[in-house]
């Protein structure tokens, strides 16, 4: 019989593997059909390890102390309970670590804990943890509405004081009752001493009469007697905790003292407080303990008293510096109220927060302080530089930092510069001396303080004041910081003028009333404090017209009058306010060309072409120049220099020395010269930070920065290689043993299935993922971090010139946004800043659109009430409808800073409503109801003139130009700080940034859906690629929102120091052009003196000092220079000519008998020499490390040679020639020496 298949030895072995095989495949199958915890179960169950893990570690410091402290849960207790598993993870870590004291947010909490607290079965371990946990939450929240309370009544209480009956409501009737029925507690008193209860009874009816007695023995008495009853049983309770009852009536006795005391405390102050005497006598007198409680309950009679005490300086307007208004005396009484603001306690935990609230006032005290003497000595006569800058020395960042934080101080100082502004512009650039001074015959301290209070009570009138969120933990004592740890307003809580003055009538002498008066005056002083220890007001001063800076003063040259008018002369020597600093921060128009420095070298020297010269050079070109300059014929300039075959004249003449645009110009703090500070006060920021905090001018000074974060973001982050590495640092995190890394690499592995990302993730990937080590591959050590091998993709990427393209067309979008976003938000910039052309009575005209518009719809010609020195009064009241105007609606422009939006009409019609509700007399509230429909009209205007008509919005000219504004919700839910970005469109983007565009063209936005154009009157190729040199306006900038504490203490001395340099520099270089420029100098004297120039510029910046010293460098060879044509002209002939006629500008001053030009030999040397002392880098980049020198300075030693003709070239030729001349005059000589010879024999 034949075997089977699979028979014998080999069929034995195949059955058995067969077995084999099906037993592992069956193993396998139950394997799968098992029900094994998957990979999340495992992943849930270290999830619980991680909590329990967390919960062990929650320490006193821990943020979630106050609601998790001692809560233990077992593991089992998480099996199947998601819900709860999830609730802690959100309770033990909050993004936002300041919900941890919002009301919302612990009522939120408390429910769901509720509702998992149903599921649970009584009496388990779970149930009782759970339960210990929502204890806690409702410990916190009755907390907070007990303090809520307490201050709603405080509040009700003011406005009791003096409303009218029929407008006191419910709440009010019964505190109003309950504050002056302490009379009725002490009569109810549990005292057992019928006759002590009897005498504080006589006491108290007296005192409450106003019967103090003559020394205030009778209110000492009263005093002392209930305060003693009060002591003793204290002592009682001590005693008595054996016994329940009798404790219970102890306490009652104790409570009904404290609050009959209390009671009586705020009622005798508020009907006395308003006191006169000095500090001490109060607090060492009678009504000393009385004050004292006040003082440690009530915030506003605290402030008041602070105030009190130096309303001295509060008060003075610079007429003398604080150390002369801060005597002994004074001192005496601030140390006293700093004493018994340091015995504050937090009610609750009883920690002595008076402690710091104390140091706050020491830093208000400071910084009033030094706000006062920055004005005093900024404007003082004796105008001396170093006492100005010792002061700033003084005024310490955090002085700046916390009076930033100062919501009011922060209006304020928006006030001040909506003020100057308004003054600078409307007197066609000049800013009349008298506004920023004592005016005698008006009997006020100076225009501008006048006009910036009006304006800053304009804003709270309006509702743009808002009180600072306070944490009601602290019994509404401190501040609820923001997640930058700054306050931050209450957007639920806006001043008005009445709770400014405590509710107290505008005749009241009553303490309340002076304390609004004090506050107010107290904001503005520190606000100019802060504008000038910045250097802002005294930049806008210094962007204002000044000596010889309009061509028509000169017309009298021009018809050969060599003495001009006195009214005229008067004109040309202008004075500016601040003269001693300002003249410093804007040299060439204040301090040079006032004072026309260098005599007869000024008008080469300043007027000097910083140029290659295309048809060769010639003194005679810049002595024509300086002609027409004079002539006012600054259209034949032009023409005369395109006849010369100079390409872009207009540009040549914009870099002359004269010009605005100059080296030596010095910005403020946050200009355009000093970044850093804006840098380092905005790291973290996101776009629509940025949008808040920036004001448009500094936003188009780092447009840059706003295209290169938006590129990286539109082409970077698309890249596989940065997908890639994200990912890999998401997958580490999905495995990390911190439990909230691991929830939101989670939660971005599910987004990334949608096309977005968790923010929380990004934050992590962008604050520190980014910075861990890459993974190592080709090119790449394990020393490579993410950002370094993404940092060089991105440099390999701007080296393709379609990306670089992009970039700079993304830059040009940016700009454009800005002035579409100025145009929703502040309209007051748009109108100041830009042109438009329009006809009035006829006249067709190019000017501001704020003159357009002033005209059109108040009907006041700014020509007409300009005055370039004292204005008539007839001036001053057409600027006072000007500035009402524009103050209502800079009002309205508090809105757009606040709440970080565009602006609408319901903005207008809100305030309009508030008013008409308001107490104002008809005819009154009529008027200010128009003011702000013409500030309405204003808004609109500038919108259609910017946006190519009506009917358009700025959302939709934002996404015209492909950059809309960053969302901040998303999927109902709020997107994270830090990962707020713009919108963009890189097809709408492309359509808008015609780089073919003409340059004064006016924009054409097409919508790259709907092909809809739109043409603006306002946005133009040469507008959107104009570099600004200053700051226009910060009006619009959000002070409040800046770290500014981030920029350390010597912040302001920083910048003092960098003006410093200045002076000497400015010091040093008049005499170098008074002294050093001579006929025939020796080159090493000049070059030495350029160096001294040079190191004290590097003393503000090496970009400034290779910058400025290029140019004067370049200047001082110029005047030396000799004529192309006197070194040039074959066989020498040019050098002979050069006896006849001169060939450089220091010849046509001083003679050529006088003074040697300089040919290319000579110049050569020059540039040797100056390139030797570092003057000028000898190249661009270093010969050493092979870096850029100086980024933000075009000079090197290079293009100083080639500018001044000192080429090698040049050097050939003239020796060629010389030699050739030498030679002729050898021959010649010979010739006739040889003739003499040949006669002799």
């Amino acid at each position: 019989m034949a075997n089977p298949e699979g028979g014998g030895i080999v069929g034995f072995f195949k059955r058995l593997l067969h077995i084999e095989g099906e037993r592992k495949a069956a193993k396998k199958l139950e394997k799968e059909a098992r029900p094994e915890e998957s990979k999340e179960k495992k992943g849930d169950k270290s999830k619980v390890a991680l909590i329990l893990r967390e919960l062990d570690n929650v320490t006193p410091r821990h943020q979630a102390y106050e609601v998790l402290a001692g809560v233990k849960f077992e593991e089992r207790t998480f099996t199947g309970n998601d819900e709860l598993t999830n609730t802690l993870l959100e309770i033990l870590n909050a993004p936002d670590t300041t919900v941890y004291h919002s009301k919302d947010w612990l009522d939120k909490k408390k429910k769901q804990l509720s509702n998992i607290l149903e599921k649970i079965s009584p009496g388990t371990n779970a149930h009782g943890q759970v339960n210990k946990v929502v204890s806690n939450f409702d410990t916190m929240i009755q907390k907070v509405d007990r303090n809520i309370r307490k201050y709603e009544i405080e509040e009700e209480r003011k406005k009791a004081s003096w409303l009218p009956k029929e407008d006191i409501g419910e709440i009010i009737e019964q505190t109003e009752e309950e504050k002056r029925d302490w009379i009725k507690d002490i009569e109810n008193l549990p005292l057992e001493d019928e006759k002590i209860k009897q005498n504080i009874l006589n006491y108290a009816t007296r005192v409450e009469k106003g019967d103090i007695g003559d020394r205030g023995e009778i209110l000492d008495r009263f005093q002392q007697l209930i305060l003693s009853e009060r002591r003793e049983a204290i002592r009682q309770l001590a005693r008595a905790q054996a016994d329940p009852q009798e404790t219970e009536r102890i306490q009652k006795k104790v409570i009904t003292l404290t609050r009959s005391f209390n009671k009586f405390a705020r009622d005798f102050v508020e009907k006395y407080g308003s006191e006169k005497e000095r500090f001490f006598s109060i607090i060492q007198g009678a009504k000393g303990e009385i004050v004292r409680n006040r003082i440690l309950e009530d915030p506003d009679y605290r402030d008041y008293w602070f105030y009190h005490i130096i309303e001295s300086i509060v008060y003075n307007k610079r007429s003398t510096p604080h150390r002369e208004l801060y005597n002994l005396y004074v001192a005496g009484d601030m140390d006293l109220f700093l004493d018994v603001v340091r015995q504050i306690k937090d009610e609750t935990t009883g920690e002595r927060i008076g402690i710091n609230m104390a140091t706050r006032y020491e830093i208000l005290l400071n910084t009033i302080f030094q706000s006062h003497d920055m004005d005093y000595y900024a404007a003082h006569p004796s105008q001396d530089m170093r006492e100005f800058i010792g002061n700033t020395s003084l005024f310490l960042n955090q002085y700046i930092d916390a009076a930033s934080q100062d919501p009011m101080v922060a209006l304020a100082k928006r006030a001040y510069e909506v003020a100057m502004l308004q003054i600078r512009d409307t007197n066609n650039g000049y800013i009349p001396r008298e506004w920023l001074a004592w005016e005698e015959g008006k009997m006020r301290p100076s225009k501008l303080d006048e006009l910036a209070q009006q304006h800053l009570e304009q804003f709270i009138q309006s509702g743009q004041l808002y009180h600072v969120k306070m944490d009601d933990f602290s019994d509404r004592k401190l501040p609820a910081p923001s997640i930058w740890g700054r306050k931050q307003i209450d957007k639920d809580r806006p001043f008005t003028m009445e709770e400014i003055y405590r509710h107290e009538s505008p005749l009241s002498e009553e303490w309340g009333r002076n304390l609004g008066d004090l506050r107010i005056s107290s904001a503005l002083k520190q606000a100019k404090g802060l504008a000038l220890v910045d250097l802002r007001l005294l930049e806008i001063i210094s962007q204002s017209k000044g000596t010889n800076d309009e061509f028509q003063y000169y017309q009298y040259y021009s018809s050969g009058d060599p003495e001009q008018p006195f009214n005229l002369a008067s004109k040309q020597f202008n004075s500016i306010p601040y003269e001693g600093i300002v003249r410093h921060l804007e040299p060439i128009i204040h301090y040079y060309t006032r004072y026309q420095m260098g005599g007869e070298y000024y008008e080469p020297f300043f007027n000097m072409l910083v140029t290659e010269w295309p048809t060769g050079w010639s003194p005679d070109i810049m002595r024509k120049l300086v002609q027409l300059h004079h002539q006012g014929q600054h259209d034949e300039m032009i023409e005369f220099l395109k006849e010369k075959g100079f390409k872009e004249p207009a540009k040549v003449l914009s870099e002359r020395l004269l010009a605005m645009d100059n080296p030596f110009e010095f910005s403020g703090m946050w200009g355009p010269f000093t970044k850093w500070r804006l840098g380092d006060s905005s790291i973290g920021f996101d776009d629509w930070e940025r949008d808040q905090a920036y004001a448009t001018s500094v936003k188009l000074m780092v447009a840059d920065s706003f295209a290169d974060r938006a590129a990286r973001r539109l082409i970077l982050e698309k890249t596989p290689e940065y997908k890639r590495f994200r990912n890999e640092f998401r997958q580490k995190m999905l495995s990390s043993d911190n439990i909230y890394y691991r929830q939101a690499a989670a939660r971005d592995q599910a987004e990334s299935a949608h096309g977005d990302f968790d923010d929380e993730f990004e934050n992590y990937w962008c604050k520190w993922g980014i910075d861990n080590r890459g993974a190592t591959e080709k090119g790449v050590t394990e020393k490579h971090t993410y950002r370094t091998i993404l940092e060089k993709m991105w440099e390999k990427m701007l080296e393709d010139k379609d990306t670089m393209v992009f970039v700079k067309k993304l830059e040009k979008a940016y700009r454009a946004r800005f002035w579409i976003q100025a145009a929703a938000r502040h309209p007051l910039i748009v109108a100041r800043e830009l042109d438009v052309t329009w006809n009035k009575d006829g006249f067709k005209q190019t000017s501001r659109l704020r003159k357009k518009l002033l005209w059109e719809l108040i009907g006041v010609d700014i020509d007409d009430i300009a005055a370039m020195r004292t204005p008539k009064l007839k001036e001053e009241a057409g600027f006072n409808r000007v500035a009402e105007l524009e103050g209502a609606l800079s009002a309205v422009e508090q809105i757009a800073i606040r709440e970080n939006r565009d602006l609408r009409p319901k903005d207008f019609e809100d305030i309009i409503e508030k008013i008409k509700k308001s107490h104002l007399e008809v005819g009154k509230r009529d008027a200010q109801i128009r003011v702000y429909q013409l500030a309405k009209s204003y808004w609109m205007a500038v919108q259609d003139a910017m946006f190519g008509g009506p009917n358009k919005t700025a959302e939709q000219m934002y996404k015209l130009i492909g950059i809309e504004d960053a969302p901040t919700i998303k999927k109902d839910k709020e997107i994270a700080q830090g990962v707020r970005f713009h919108k963009l469109n890189s097809q709408a983007v492309n359509a808008f940034s015609d780089p073919i565009l003409p340059k004064e063209k006016h924009f054409e936005l097409k919508d790259v859906k709907t092909k809809i154009k739109s043409e603006t009157a306002l946005l133009t190729n040469s507008l959107l690629n104009r570099d600004w040199r200053h700051l226009f306006s910060t009006e619009d900038m959000g002070w409040e929102y800046l770290n500014i504490n981030a920029l350390g203490e010597r912040n302001p001395v920083r910048r003092a120091g960098d003006l410093a340099s200045h002076v000497q520099f400015g010091q040093l270089f008049e005499k170098y052009i008074n002294d050093n420029l001579v006929g025939n100098p020796k080159i090493e004297d000049l070059v030495k003196v350029q160096k001294e120039m040079w190191t004290a510029l590097t003393g503000d910046f090496l970009d400034m000092a290779y910058q400025g010293m290029g140019r004067i460098a370049y200047t001082t060879g110029m005047m030396y220079r000799q004529a192309d044509w006197g070194w040039k002209t074959p066989f020498g002939l040019g050098i002979v000519a050069n006896l006849f006629k001169d060939s450089s500008i220091m010849q046509m001053i001083r003679g050529r008998d006088r003074s040697r030009p300089w040919g290319p030999n000579d110049m050569l040397q020059y540039v040797h020499d100056v390139g030797g002392q570092q003057i000028v880098p000898k190249k661009l980049r270093s010969g050493f490390a092979q870096r850029r020198l100086a980024p933000n300075s075009e000079w090197y030693g290079g293009l100083l040679g080639k500018r001044l003709g000192a080429t090698k070239e040049n050097v050939v030729i003239e020796i060629i020639n010389m030699t050739l001349l030498v030679a002729f005059l050898i021959t010649l000589w010979r010739a006739f020496t040889a003739k003499s010879e040949e006669e002799s024999q």
